[in-house]
């Protein structure tokens, strides 16, 4: 335990000694890791102010990383993102290792849309804007390398103005990546080639945290420099490469670049026609293989094949693609049979379970092909042997008939090289869909656990009030807050409907209400219509460009602030309507909500509906939205706020206490549904009067008489 915290100590030192250096405390950190660790200790306790206190936090979080200690990261970068304003450049830096930390959670698509908030900031500081880019650019490359070459020169571009070697290094890889899928061998070599001989002239290497060491870096660079130089068949400077690349993984103990130098210089001893060589590295780097993608393990297996073809060994090629091929199978299989449930979620997926069942049922067909013509070359390799052991002086037939088979083999191993092909493909197609699937999951925990977060517990701050709140999916689009400011003896609530459900209309229901709560808080005494009018114009530059619309998305929202000095209560709505009840009247009154909400079409000269009640009023509010009342039944029919109302007033539920009217609102929901599946979020709140005054009283200190 004593060297794990030294270990930390010295990581979290370096980072911070790093930072003194930005700031030119200390000219001898550079060169001396002792003086790096006290000037970082003297940073941590000279912190004076909330930006010095932030980054060491993110320095921290950085370290923790490093180390694999991820799960304190969130928290560390919560306090970081508390302490920084938007704009400043350490904000961006805490959005890196957030961006690097889903990474390393397997959240691709949330590191992906963090990348691309940096990426599209214009106040950013030029490199970490080439960083984000550069990382899209890696995230695209297999798949999209055409999207892939557009990010990494964007990020070249960035790299003019703020030069860094490292950086500059890797994007160079990343578009020489691009330039080969589109065999344009030419300019890739010559990418890789610059990338390569500008880290070779770097003397001394400028920091950057969240990269790998530059030998790990080398590494890659000349292992895609030597594939590049095969697939222009030159094959010395290939071999030279990989060898290069062999020295370089075996000094970093990096496993992958070991195996993958074996693999390349084996291929390069096969195409030279050394066979033997080729056997020999693939027995050398066996105990590497297992750390490589299953792609390449293919590729590793196809290689020992064609060792067995060149010889003539066609059992041993034969039987060594039947385990290779049963391998596969039996991968594809068992993944396939545990997912398939949770793969019917996933968009599309029906349309390709039928493109994999007919590309199954191809590969078997070709597979019995491949026996019978394997069958049959072993037949016609049996009789060569006995008419050349019977007929030593036909020379000509034996010639003729060897050319013959030398023929069969090259067909057969077109055959082999199309399934691999095949396989190959497939093996990408699962692993894609297996981490769209556990992305997909995981995406959908932390938004719930967010959301959660994120909603305020109205019953215990109002205790006599009920909320119900029933998203569609694990989230919805549904939200509801409450915000007091203690100075002005105001409270504030919301309930609102956003446009669409589960992430993408959780994602808005957040905007919306934590831009509710900030407008509110930055001025407490303004009106609800007021407010409506700030968030309207506050969204529309978030989902507008100008005059051209991005997104037609919105959201119609009750919201009311309760003035405790005044002893009043000032009501504002967006779209929609809020009932009430008065004690000892026999109907639901409605306040009408106006005909917008707040969307892009809605003018910013719109004026919501607002009305004013006095707090010593007897009222019960009743706040809800359109998926209570369009709640569908087995008969695909909705209660709609005539059956709703009927309801509430014919079992006379507005009488009883809020809590038991809150048990009996579940149980009309759960029995008017049946077994029809559900069809929108639900949210209601129920909001007496009462629990208003009450909290004035008690939290507010104000006195409220009736």
């Amino acid at each position: 335990m004593r060297e794990l915290r030294c270990w930390l100590w010295v990581m979290v030192g370096m980072g911070l000694g790093l930072w003194a250096q930005e700031r030119n405390d200390c000219s001898a950190c550079r060169e001396n890791p002792t003086c790096i660790g006290e000037c970082a200790y003297r940073l941590l306790l000279d912190a004076q102010n909330e930006r010095e206190q932030a980054a060491a936090y993110i320095l921290l979080a950085q370290a923790w990383i490093k180390g694999g200690l991820i799960e304190g990261v969130p928290n560390l970068l919560q306090d970081a993102f508390r302490r920084l304003p938007s704009g400043d450049s350490l904000y961006f830096w805490a959005v890196l290792t957030q961006a690097l930390h889903y990474y390393k959670v397997r959240q691709a698509d949330s590191a992906l849309f963090l990348y691309s908030q940096v990426a599209n900031a214009e106040n950013a500081p030029p490199f970490l804007r080439a960083y984000a880019y550069l990382s899209m650019a890696i995230a695209h490359a297999e798949r999209e390398p055409l999207k892939a070459a557009g990010y990494a020169a964007s990020a070249e571009e960035l790299l003019q103005k703020a030069p860094h070697p490292i950086l500059l290094a890797l994007t160079l890889n990343a578009l020489s990546y691009a330039a080969a899928a589109q065999r344009d061998y030419t300019r890739a070599i010559a990418l890789a080639q610059k990338a390569r001989t500008l880290l070779e002239s770097l003397s001394e290497v400028p920091y950057f945290p969240l990269l790998e060491p530059r030998p790990t870096i080398y590494t890659a660079i000349l292992a895609n420099l030597a594939s590049l130089y095969i697939e222009t068949n030159n094959l010395s400077q290939a071999q030279t490469l990989y060898e290069q690349a062999l020295t370089w993984g075996k000094e970093q103990k990096d496993t992958v670049g070991i195996a993958q130098a074996y693999l390349g210089l084996a291929q390069v001893a096969l195409l030279q026609k050394r066979p033997e060589v080729t056997e020999a590295l693939l027995k050398q780097g066996e105990a590497y293989k297992q750390a490589l993608p299953v792609p390449l393990q293919v590729e590793w297996g196809r290689t020992q094949a064609q060792v067995y073809l060149y010889r003539r060994q066609y059992d041993q090629a034969i039987a060594l693609y039947d385990r290779l091929m049963e391998w596969i199978w039996l991968q594809t299989e068992a993944v396939l049979a545990a997912r398939t449930t949770q793969w019917q979620v996933l968009s599309g997926i029906t349309q390709r379970e039928s493109q994999l069942q007919l590309a199954k049922q191809q590969q078997e067909k070709e597979r019995v092909v491949y026996a019978l013509v394997g069958g049959i070359f072993l037949l016609l390799l049996g009789i060569t042997g006995y008419l050349a052991y019977q007929n030593r002086r036909r020379a000509r037939e034996e010639k003729l008939f060897r050319e013959k088979v030398s023929q069969q083999a090259q067909e057969i191993d077109q055959k082999n090289q199309q399934l691999a092909r095949q396989a190959q493909e497939l093996t990408r197609m699962t692993e894609s869909l297996l981490e769209a699937m556990e992305e997909l999951k995981q995406s959908y925990t932390a938004a719930e656990r967010l959301q959660r977060a994120i909603l305020p517990d109205i019953e215990a701050i109002l205790p006599k009030s009920a909320i119900i709140f029933r998203p569609l999916q694990e989230v919805g689009g549904d939200f509801y807050t409450l915000a007091a400011d203690a100075f002005s003896k105001r409270l504030l609530f919301a309930v609102g409907d956003c446009t669409g459900h589960g992430i993408s209309g959780a994602i808005l229901a957040g905007i919306v209400s934590t831009n509710i709560q900030a407008l509110f808080f930055q001025n407490p005494l303004q009106s609800p219509s007021v407010l409506l009018s700030r968030l309207l114009q506050s969204l529309q530059r978030l989902i507008q460009v100008g005059e051209k619309e991005i997104v037609r998305q919105g959201a119609e929202v009750v919201l009311g602030i309760a003035d405790f000095e005044k002893r009043t209560l000032h009501i504002g709505l967006a779209g929609r309507p809020l009932w009430f009840y008065r004690e000892g009247a026999d109907a639901l009154e409605e306040l009408d909500g106006g005909r917008l909400s707040i969307e892009a079409a809605t003018p910013t000269d719109y004026e919501f509906p607002s009305y004013t009640f006095t707090l010593q009023e007897q009222i019960t509010f009743y706040a809800f939205s359109d998926g209570v009342t369009d709640v569908l039944s087995p008969a695909m029919k909705r209660p709609g706020k005539k059956g709703f109302r009927q309801f509430l007033l014919g079992q006379k539920v507005v009488f009883l206490p809020v809590k038991r009217q809150k048990e009996m609102i579940l149980e009309w929901l759960v029995q008017w549904q049946g077994d029809a599946p559900a069809n929108d979020d639900k949210t209601l709140l129920i909001l007496p009067m009462e629990s208003l005054r009450e909290y004035g009283r008690v939290q507010m200190g104000a006195l409220i008489e009736y």
